[in-house]
């Protein structure tokens, strides 16, 4: 139980998914397969946003160009919620400033 209100388990629809996924795997080795993939995709697109980040720096971001840049560079297409999830992993993570970005500076609460 979460007694100080810090995570807010209406804002982890994307994490619930990908433990789903997990669960959901009868296999055991598999399902661990299935998560270690997840995690490894979460990770590269957030390196990506992150590296865009940093060569874009001065410049404004919009949602749109950050989930074209994903698109173009690993084939996939992601929703608005996954792309905050990554902008969390970018800010955590990668230790890089998220500058104000139109499109999802209103879903963020830290932006």
């Amino acid at each position: 139980m979460d007694k100080e209100k810090f995570i807010d388990p209406k804002s982890l629809e994307i994490e619930k998914s990908i433990v789903n996924k997990f669960f959901c795997e009868y296999d055991l080795l598999t399902g661990l397969i299935i998560l270690k993939n997840e995690i490894t995709k979460a990770f590269s697109f957030s390196k990506t946003i992150s590296e865009f980040i940093e060569d874009q720096k001065g410049n404004p971001l919009t949602s749109k160009m950050l989930i074209k840049k994903i698109s173009e560079t690993h084939d996939e297409k992601i929703q608005m919620q996954y792309l905050k999830l990554l902008l969390e992993i970018v800010g955590n993570y990668f230790k890089v400033e998220i500058p104000k970005i139109n499109g999802v500076s209103s879903l963020l609460g830290f932006l």
